[in-house]
């Protein structure tokens, strides 16, 4: 994926995780530290997702060479 696309990828992943933060705990915790949390976890997602499709490309390019 290019630099471009990961940075989409990233922006969508934040903001989705910054919202569900934001609509549970807006009310315990200041904006910075959901901020802080939505990045670390924003950051996690986009590993395991990365993970997932090196596996999977790795599964489909040894099935094709069967």
């Amino acid at each position: 994926m290019s630099t471009l696309q990961n940075e989409i990828l990233l922006e969508n992943i934040y903001e989705d995780v910054f919202s569900e933060l934001y609509d549970k705990f807006a009310a315990c915790f200041e904006t910075s530290e959901i901020e802080a949390l939505a990045e670390k976890i924003t950051y996690e997602r986009f590993e395991d997702l990365a993970q997932w499709a090196k596996e999977n490309v790795s599964s489909l390019n040894a099935s094709s060479k069967l």
